[in-house]
């Protein structure tokens, strides 16, 4: 580590953004759930036995959980927030969504929140 690094890393700056992890994702895969969703009734709709969906962090921040559904060339994804999504955070979602459906082959994305 160079001494010019210690400060930032001792004072990391705000996480900020939207990002679509996963099911699975390592991040998720940590021992201490509380320190990352201290909110128990929570748990359950994040960590599942079968069927585990992919989460949304906004703002360095667990905010939703995603299910993806293919139909042909058509990629459908619920969305449900923990609490109210901004605008801005719904409209980087449906951006972020368009790289996965890419990835999974589709010409169709569509989103659809529920809280």
């Amino acid at each position: 580590m160079l001494a010019d690094d210690l400060e930032t890393l001792r004072s990391p700056p705000e996480s900020s953004g939207v990002r679509m992890l996963p099911p699975r994702d390592p991040l998720l895969q940590l021992r201490d759930r509380e320190s990352l969703v201290p909110d128990k009734t929570l748990h359950r709709r994040i960590w599942k036995t079968v069927g585990e969906p992919g989460t949304v962090l906004v703002d360095g921040r667990l905010a939703a959980t995603w299910h993806p559904r293919k139909s042909g060339r058509t990629l459908s994804l619920t969305v449900e927030a923990f609490d109210v999504l901004t605008s801005r955070a719904r409209k980087t979602i449906a951006t972020e969504s368009e790289a996965l459906g890419t990835l999974r082959g589709c010409t169709l994305v569509q989103v659809e929140f529920t809280s």
